[in-house]
């Protein structure tokens, strides 16, 4: 356990100290965070039954904006869009899926508990060690406006459903 725990150490202290920032979906690897120097961000807290909330949202993309964080992460057991639209939204990669909840077939890198450290270490410091992304411009060149729509479609469809009742009410 020695080893592993050297291992995983010296895997992370290659990321720069300034991009040691793992975004993931759910908060499931502060404990790992805490022991081995990584600020852990995430959209929702420890249950990934929880919804995901706008100001979470608006955080996390204001976090990668303003640190240059060069990649975020799946989970292997969460579904992926909503960070793959932050990553579409910000112009920055997938660092690669973490194991957190459960350990992966007999096939996967994580098919046992140390493999499951050692794979999350490499895939971490792997993605966090490269050149961050400088700006989050679309393939088109033009910054993603994705993030606006986000919000303002549900604001407009409960606006046009209040309209409709309001109508119905008076006539």
């Amino acid at each position: 356990m020695e080893a592993l725990h050297q291992y995983i150490l010296d895997k992370i202290n290659s990321i720069p100290p300034q991009q040691r920032i793992l975004i993931t979906s759910h908060d499931a690897f502060h404990y790992f965070g805490n022991r081995y120097g990584l600020q852990v961000e995430s959209l929702i807290g420890t249950s990934t039954e929880a919804d995901v909330q706008t100001g979470d949202f608006m955080r996390v993309n204001q976090l990668i904006k303003d640190r240059n964080i060069p990649a975020i992460f799946i989970e292997s057991t969460i579904n992926p869009k909503l960070m793959e639209q932050i990553s579409r939204e910000n112009n920055i990669s997938i660092g690669g899926k973490l194991f957190a909840d459960s350990l992966g077939d007999e096939n996967s890198p994580a098919n046992t508990y140390i493999n499951l450290l050692k794979n999350n270490a490499n895939t971490i410091a792997d993605a966090l060690s490269k050149n961050p992304v400088a700006t989050n411009l679309n393939k088109s060149g033009e910054k993603s406006k994705t993030s606006i729509w986000f919000f303002l479609i549900p604001f407009a469809i409960i606006a046009l459903a209040l309209f409709v009742v309001l109508k119905k009410r008076s006539n």
